[in-house]
């Protein structure tokens, strides 16, 4: 979602909003504002313990949780930035 409108893009009415003295402080706040936005998951599911250990242990965090009669299903991801770790 776009919220410029509340600043019309305006770098500097950002930078007094967030009280920065140094305007390269907003600047790296707004670059990861717009990274958390914008940022692609890769996705992958877990039934087993096994599972869920070797995703953690990839970087994968847990984001939701489904139970289809008496299996659990969990769901993770991770940034795709995140690199090429096989699972």
């Amino acid at each position: 979602m776009q919220r410029s409108w509340l600043t019309n893009g305006n770098v500097l009415i950002v930078k007094e909003k967030l009280g920065h003295k140094n305007i390269n402080n907003t600047m790296k706040y707004i670059a990861r504002i717009k990274w958390k936005l914008n940022q692609d998951f890769d996705v992958a599911t877990a039934t087993t313990d096994e599972e869920i250990k070797n995703l953690g242990a990839s970087g994968y965090q847990k984001y939701d949780e489904r139970s289809l009669g008496a299996t659990t299903i969990s769901y993770y991801r991770r940034p795709k930035m995140f690199g090429n770790v096989k699972v």
